[in-house]
């Protein structure tokens, strides 16, 4: 039987889709996050210092994200430009990576709508311009995704042997990637296709970079489980008490910024009610199980959707029933994210050109626009703004509350502006520099308490640099619906980024002599 279409696809829609990418990414370029990605450059900078580093935290041993961020950084140095650039690759390697195997497996005009969608999809396009595992975590899923399907073709060792590599550096990538684990099990036991000897060289392909990341930490550390034993420590979460918290404080958001309601209503409210992915969920869910129930296409194909339902779905699944011990937040989503958008793709390519098939395409697109729209891709703003006060004011020097300092450090030594600033409640004379949202999250995570960082009346105010509002505030507010909408969410889609207000503390008042 043949399992793949051989086809001579034009790569006009892959160009396309580069160039809609591109343009996207430009218009909505995060650069630096001053989160994950902060601790992502610490433990890159730590292989320039010492060759080879062992990794202090969770984050540094994460190597996937590391050493190509680490290679950026010897190769163009220290500057803000070159954080993303690991990220921009492996977007371009996923982007192409779909495209050449949808084409193959499922056609061209599947392939060429996949291309697009991907292209314009809000989690794609952000997580592309800064460092973060997902993107990275996705390429490799996919990856492993693709070549087992191909490797299901006669048996193919050597590509179900990579397949299972690539699916064991997405489990180095980020542990989620267990349910990969899962879901070829399920494989294993439904389908015909490959033969259940042949699953041996998926395992060794997955255990083989696990094996040797393992060795690696015993060479350097003495401990086999050096990594296992900082994962397992690094982030202990009790959603229930952060639900807690939030209802008593009378919010909306939980403290990333994200709708919140119930301990099992959160993760769906993740996939349909997020900017990240907009109208993606509600038509990836109906694709899905429509792919288990149609019989109206190549057996071929119907392998291949079919998996990839399974796929999502069991991700769905997985990070709900983990959500309650893990501080998942939407952006855990791009596998499943981009299995649906495969599902769509097809799904699309079956219905077009009906009418149904022209609402949904248009329904995901304006979701995609309005969505990318709503996106925060400023987040450091106060922290750049800070910078760039810093660099005109020469000389100056500034307190700043822990939070703040902390994401803004790795900003201030590429601008070598680090000396000039203190983290710590200010002191009479002093000048500080207030950030509303960096305060917030400070006494959230248990720390600045008391006053000392909140402005007084008696502090004099040097300046400010804040964003301009959107103008979707003043919309809501003329149409009489701001009224409608929970403070905290009004204030998220009209000032994301609140920015930054100088003050200096008053002298005190010497005796007359």
């Amino acid at each position: 039987m043949t399992v793949a279409v051989p086809v001579r696809h034009s790569n006009g829609w892959l160009w396309l889709a580069f160039l809609l990418a591109a343009g996207l990414i430009a218009g909505n370029f995060v650069v630096y996050d001053g989160a994950d990605d902060r601790s992502y450059v610490l433990g890159a900078e730590a292989w320039l210092k010492h060759f080879p580093a062992l990794g202090s935290d969770h984050w540094a041993t994460r190597h996937t994200v590391v050493l190509p961020v680490a290679f950026c950084l010897w190769l163009f140095g220290r500057q803000e430009w070159v954080l993303p650039l690991s990220s921009l690759a492996f977007f371009a390697g996923f982007l192409w990576l779909n495209f050449h195997f949808a084409a193959k497996y499922l056609g061209k005009r599947p392939a060429a709508v996949l291309a697009m969608l991907i292209a314009s999809t809000p989690v794609f396009v952000v997580q592309a311009s800064y460092i973060n595992n997902d993107i990275v975590e996705v390429f490799f899923a996919s990856a492993s995704f693709w070549l087992f399907v191909a490797g299901s073709e006669q048996s193919r060792k050597r590509l179900l042997f990579a397949s299972g590599i690539a699916a064991g550096l997405a489990f180095l990538t980020r542990e989620t990637s267990a349910v990969l684990i899962l879901f070829y099990g399920v494989c294993f036991l439904l389908d015909p296709r490959p033969k259940r000897r042949a699953y041996l060289f998926l395992a060794l392909g997955f255990a083989a970079p696990i094996l040797l990341e393992m060795v690696f930490f015993w060479v350097m550390s003495g401990n086999f489980l050096y990594r296992w034993r900082l994962d397992a420590g690094h982030d202990q979460v009790s959603r229930l008490e952060e639900l807690r918290l939030k209802s008593k404080a009378g919010h909306a958001l939980d403290r990333q910024g994200n709708l919140s309601v119930s301990l099992w209503a959160d993760p769906f409210l993740m996939l349909f009610a997020s900017q990240k992915y907009a109208a993606l969920f509600y038509l990836a869910i109906p694709a899905a199980l429509w792919s288990f129930r149609t019989k109206h296409f190549p057996e071929w194909q119907s392998d291949t959707l079919r998996r990839l339902a399974r796929l999502c779905l069991l991700w769905i699944v997985f990070l709900a029933l983990a959500f309650p011990i893990l501080y998942l937040v939407p952006r855990y989503y791009v596998v499943p994210a981009w299995a649906g958008l495969v599902l769509i793709a097809y799904f699309f390519h079956r219905l077009l050109p009906s009418r149904w098939a022209v609402a949904a395409i248009a329904l995901l697109v304006a979701g995609n626009a309005l969505s990318l729209y709503l996106e925060n891709t400023n987040p450091r703003f106060a922290e750049k703004a800070l910078v760039t006060w810093l660099q005109a004011h020469p000389g100056a020097r500034v307190r700043l509350d822990p939070d703040m300092a902390r994401r803004a450090d790795v900003l201030l030594r590429f601008a070598i502006l680090q000396t000039r600033v203190a983290a710590g409640p200010p002191d009479v004379g002093d000048i500080y520099v207030y950030s509303k949202r960096n305060l917030e999250l400070c006494k959230s995570a248990g720390q600045c308490k008391g006053t000392a960082y909140t402005p007084h009346a008696d502090w004099q105010k040097l300046g400010s640099i804040t964003a301009k509002p959107r103008a979707i505030g003043t919309v809501l507010r003329a149409v009489k619906l701001a009224a409608f909408i929970p403070p905290q969410i009004m204030e998220k889609i009209e000032s994301p980024s609140p920015g930054i207000v100088i003050y200096r503390l008053p002298q005190p008042n010497l005796p007359a002599r």
